[in-house]
């Protein structure tokens, strides 16, 4: 993948929304941030190796769009799932 300041502005900016952020992007945010074509950037995330998934949603209205997010593959695990730090084992 090349450095991120060698990507074009739109790509860095879905880039710092979707992962640095952990935010949604729909047609309609993206265009508000200055992404006129969310498709080919979410195709360069994916290629860059970025797991971006769609979520099909509807609207008050009952229109229907995606949502895109961005789905890191390791999830950190709950305290309660660590291990005990050594000297520590039994205690409650």
């Amino acid at each position: 993948m090349k450095n991120l300041s060698q990507m074009s502005p739109q790509f860095r900016k879905a880039y710092n929304l979707l992962v640095e952020r952990r935010g949604a992007l729909t047609r309609v945010t993206a265009m508000h941030y200055g992404i006129m074509n969310l498709t080919a950037r979410i195709t360069e995330l994916r290629q860059a190796g970025y797991r971006i998934v769609c979520t099909n949603k509807k609207d008050g209205f009952g229109n229907r769009y995606g949502e895109f997010t961005y789905a890191p593959l390791m999830l950190p695990a709950p305290a309660s799932a660590m291990p005990l730090t050594p000297g520590m084992q039994g205690v409650i």
